[in-house]
């Protein structure tokens, strides 16, 4: 369980930025175009 934390941890973090990018980058398109 302990191993499981230790990778799963950081995965689950990236993959929540990778989603949240996502998510912002389809939302406010316009603001990272003139950004």
């Amino acid at each position: 369980m302990m191993g499981f934390v230790a990778v799963g941890g950081p995965l689950v973090l990236l993959y929540s930025y990778f989603v949240y990018k996502t998510f912002w980058g389809e939302i406010k398109l316009d603001s990272d175009e003139s950004y």
